[in-house]
């Protein structure tokens, strides 16, 4: 009821103030539009009909633009829900492709994946990791020409080379990567990887001490460094010339001297060519911090060659002082058998440890005294149980990186890839 009153006071204070103004100009004023016709209106009249015009033009302005206001904000609602629409099915797409139902995905993603990147690139992955990876290769290159600076592209533009055997193209794939984010550790292993593929050794290592800073955790850092002694003992292989190849090997002995491939290597260039005491120095050295099987075989066989049997017995016992393993236990009794010390041998083998009884080796060095002694009972029995042991050495090396066994000893694991990972079983054993 108030409000009424009120509205009636305006309109009559309003009313009131028009006729007052009327009633103070009752001149009549001429208005044209044209020349030929003339309009006589109160001057009161005049002002109110401009001021209504003026108030409708006003409100045709304010009209136009919120019509505007109105339909812009339209337009970008309905942009976020087709945006929205195609988050959803791009999620959906990844879900089903995490729960192992690639085909299903593939369906659900190519609703989106002609127009847009991301739904692209994760028909582009599901493709790749399928199976598929000419398919996500010629998506990839189709969505290319609208995105040409993506690195998830390039980088599963590698991934797809990868898969059809271009290694070469999967290395200019993930440079271009690299050039957008230069600091990215999984592109950098990977473009590692690449070269490593293609042999090309300088460009692995340079790629590989750009990755070493960039480790976070300390055992990563170690892998890294593991990782790049290799790729440098591969580099000094394909050296050109026989002195080259020899040089790098040593340098490399000399900042690694536990680095089980550059040390054998080393020591068996050194022994083609006739230095056999260079090559026994380079393996006693490397066997003190490292008293590897591989290595004592070797220390063995050159020293044979050099007539000084008695020198391995000497430094099989410097190595026991240190630390007296199965192993070494082991080698040291059959050194003194190939030696003729039959009583001395028997007796390094005498009371047995649990570690010990459970190696071939020990049962054939005990056939082997035994059949010497004129025991043929006993020998036949002893190599009864080291046949009974054979079937686990067929394959006697085991890769402490991935687990993989070989049957003979690589400077690299043939499965995982990595350098001096190769150790024996009867080690592990041990």
């Amino acid at each position: 009821m108030l409000k009424r009153f009120l509205m009636f006071l305006v309109a009559g204070a309003l009313l009131i103030g028009f006729g007052y103004v009327f009633y103070l100009n009752p001149g009549v004023v001429e208005f044209r539009f044209s020349g030929a016709r003339t309009y006589k209106l109160p001057l009161p009249m005049l002002v109110l009909i401009s001021f209504l015009a003026g108030a409708v033009a006003i409100f045709l302005l304010a009209l136009v633009r919120e019509t505007q206001w109105t339909l812009r904000d339209v337009r970008r609602r309905r942009s976020e829900q087709r945006a929205e629409r195609k988050r959803a099915t791009i999620d959906t797409g990844r879900k089903l492709q995490w729960q192992g139902a690639p085909e299903q995905a593939r369906s659900v993603l190519r609703r989106a994946a002609p127009k847009e990147v991301e739904a692209a690139l994760a028909l582009a992955e599901t493709d790749v990791d399928s199976g598929r990876a000419r398919e996500a290769r010629d998506l990839l290159e189709r969505t290319r020409a609208k995105d040409p600076e993506n690195p998830r592209l390039l980088w599963l533009l590698a991934r797809a080379e990868r898969r059809l055997g271009h290694s070469g193209a999967a290395a200019v794939a993930l440079e271009q990567a690299l050039a957008l984010e230069p600091k990215s550790p999984r592109l950098l292993a990977e473009l590692r990887d690449a070269y490593v593929a293609e042999g090309r050794w300088s460009d692995a290592i340079r790629t590989e001490r750009t990755l070493l800073p960039l480790s976070s955790h300390p055992d990563q850092a170690v892998a890294e460094q593991a990782r790049l002694q290799g790729l440098r003992y591969e580099q000094a292989l394909v050296a050109e010339g026989d002195g080259a190849v020899t040089r790098e090997l040593r340098a490399l002995v000399a900042e690694s001297p536990h680095f089980l491939p550059a040390v054998v290597a080393l020591g068996d260039r050194l022994r083609a060519q006739g230095q056999h005491r260079d090559a026994g120095l380079v393996w006693t050295r490397a066997a003190r911090l490292r008293p590897e099987p591989l290595l004592l075989s070797r220390i063995e066989a050159v020293y044979r060659d050099l007539g000084r049997a008695e020198k391995v017995l000497a430094f099989y016992r410097r190595l026991r002082r240190r630390a007296d393993t199965p192993i070494l236990r082991l080698r040291y009794a059959r050194w003194l058998l190939s030696l003729g010390k039959t009583d001395e041998a028997a007796a390094e083998l005498a009371n047995p440890t649990p570690d010990i009884e459970r190696l071939r080796e020990f049962h054939v060095l005990q056939a082997d005294i035994h059949r010497i002694r004129g025991s043929t009972d006993l020998a036949l029995e002893a190599l009864g149980r080291a046949l009974d042991r054979e079937a686990a050495m067929r394959r006697p090396y085991h890769c402490r990186s991935c687990g993989h066994h070989a049957t003979e000893w690589t400077a690299r694991c043939a499965d995982c890839g990595a350098w001096d990972t190769l150790r024996p079983v009867a080690d592990v054993a041990a």
